[in-house]
């Protein structure tokens, strides 16, 4: 297991990717990537901010397909990070994450994420 905290900074978000796809080159032994990648994989995981970066969605995703790491799976409320505004300017993301090798998932086949925090 191996926790991971992605660059906070948008200019350092390639060098979050390519860190990424360095954990993941070799698929072939057990390995579950867990943390704040800051980054999102999908706009689907995202609410508010409409001005989304095209190129770090693709580069995130780029590295985790190309290894065949795919997500964990989530249970309850979808986002993971809110920046504390409400109404018009309020902005969601699911940041938080575990990715997982098919050897990981072979062994552990149930496993899955719970995110804990309670929206009322």
């Amino acid at each position: 297991m191996v926790g991971f905290y992605g660059y906070p900074k948008s200019t350092h978000r390639r060098e979050s990717c390519e860190l990424t796809r360095k954990l993941v080159e070799d698929g072939s032994f057990p390995l579950c990537i867990i943390g704040d990648f800051n980054n999102i994989a999908t706009t689907k995981v995202k609410r508010g901010d409409p001005d989304c970066l095209g190129w770090f969605i693709r580069d995130f995703c780029e590295a985790l397909m190309e290894s065949d790491f795919p997500n964990m799976p989530i249970e309850g409320y979808p986002f993971t990070w809110w920046c504390g505004q409400r109404g018009v300017r309020a902005m969601k993301e699911q940041l938080d994450r575990a990715v997982i090798s098919r050897s990981m998932r072979k062994l552990f086949s149930s496993c899955y994420l719970r995110n804990l925090l309670v929206v009322s």
